[in-house]
């Protein structure tokens, strides 16, 4: 099947968009918090409430293309997103601000469901290869500009423009609606386990407020919601989550995952953060800073398959780790230097993310049965994406309650060590 260019290049340009709005707001953050009088704790809500949603409904939205059509989702999902940029972008306050980014997570936690699926409805393994290059060259190139557009909308117009530019996706709509992708399916309820979906929605909730809070009570009410979960999944057809999936060494890699990536992310949040307190500068300048960081994390997204196919999976987890250790140190001596030393950790603390994925990703494909895959990789974005929340949540959390930046360093270096040193040890225990 031939996918229509116009309807191709739309989707692409939907997909970028839809990275953009998580990568933009970053640098807008402490300028949202001085306008609407907000502490970091609560500005780190902005980010976090939009990834932690994203990760209830990313793996929900996949569920839901067993059932109903590529085009009928895609048209949803940017009526969602084009409500909740509407509500952000026109928010009278900070809860409302909240209430539409929340709309925007749940309308873009579509996009990557449909990104994954799309490549199936061509028939040449070429023209596949062709499309998941494509779209991986997209989400890096908007993951490097995402942080320039956004200070360039702050400094220059406003940030309520940075909520407002994915509201112009409803003019693609009218187009979708008149091009068939696929054969229409009706929705059958018995294929859907919507209980499972509810129970795990419930569980990730409660953690997420647990751990925001440090409510031992609540993290100890999800995990009892996550048994209760898999108890009543497992006597599933078609269970929400299949638990088969998760071997030892699987949910080992999702672990260290987690812990390395909601460190990383919190890392994220903190330094444009921390370079206005510092340095008193604009978000524009800010993302100036940030943009090398982030272009040469872009670049080895798109070059990784092409280059580092042959080398050892394990290896690019440990260099991920030297990275951000490296990078993590320097900055802490440096935090108050001059902005061009500052591009040099901050380089580094940007490359830990695509080659640590890299090769947590490539090892989870070795432990999966290639029967399930797509469930095993469902599974990783959840975690992936509730792990940045958490990240996010307890990096400002940090700021809020120590008000000291290389104090927080030094907190990210200790647990990222300590990961670092609990994957060697399982490393080696797996080889025994």
């Amino acid at each position: 099947m031939k996918l229509n260019v116009f309807f191709l290049y739309s989707f692409i340009l939907v997909l970028m968009l839809n990275v953009m709005q998580s990568t933009m707001v970053n640098v807008a953050i402490p300028f949202i918090s001085i306008e609407l009088s907000l502490s970091t704790e609560q500005s780190s809500l902005i980010i976090s409430i939009y990834t932690l949603i994203f990760a209830v409904f990313v793996l929900f939205f996949g569920k839901l293309l067993d059932n109903i059509s590529f085009r009928k989702l895609l048209v949803v999902s940017i009526l969602i997103v084009f409500l909740g940029s509407l509500i952000a972008t026109f928010s009278a306050n900070y809860y409302w601000l909240l209430v539409g980014r929340v709309l925007q997570a749940i309308g873009g936690a579509c996009i990557p469901a449909l990104a994954m699926i799309l490549p199936n409805y061509l028939q040449s393994d070429a023209d596949k290869k062709n499309l998941l290059a494509l779209m991986a060259s997209t989400i890096a190139l908007a993951t490097g500009l995402g942080p320039v557009v956004g200070g360039i909308f702050t400094d220059f117009l406003h940030w309520r423009i940075i909520f407002a530019l994915p509201a112009f996706l409803i003019l693609l709509i009218p187009f979708f609606l008149i091009v068939q992708v696929d054969n229409e399916k009706k929705f059958n309820k018995k294929c859907f386990d919507l209980v499972g979906f509810m129970l795990i929605s419930l569980a990730v909730t409660l953690l997420f407020i647990g751990i925001n809070k440090i409510w031992l009570s609540l993290i100890c009410i999800s995990i009892v919601v996550i048994l209760l979960s898999f108890f009543t999944m497992r006597r599933k057809e078609n269970p929400y989550i299949s638990i088969h999936v998760m071997s030892k060494r699987y949910v080992v890699l999702l672990f260290f995952f987690a812990l390395s990536n909601a460190v990383y992310y919190g890392t994220l949040f903190i330094i444009p953060i921390g370079l206005v307190d510092i340095h008193n500068i604009s978000s524009f300048s800010t993302a100036l800073i940030l943009l090398p960081g982030a272009l040469l994390s872009s670049l080895f997204g798109i070059i990784r398959n092409t280059y580092f196919q042959k080398v050892n999976t394990k290896v690019l987890i440990y260099l991920g780790y030297i990275t951000y250790l490296f990078g993590a140190t320097l900055l802490y001596f440096n935090l108050e230097a001059d902005f061009i030393v500052l591009l040099i950790p901050i380089i580094f603390i940007y490359l830990f993310s695509p080659i640590f994925q890299t090769g947590i990703t490539s090892n989870i494909y070795e432990v999966l049965d290639p029967k399930k895959i797509g469930e095993g990789m469902g599974i990783f974005n959840l975690f992936n994406f509730l792990s940045i929340s958490i990240g996010v949540s307890l990096a400002g959390n940090f700021i809020s309650y120590y008000q000291d930046f290389p104090t927080f360093f030094v907190f990210v270096f200790f647990i990222q060590t300590i990961a670092l040193i609990g994957f060697y040890v399982c490393d080696i225990m797996s080889r025994k």
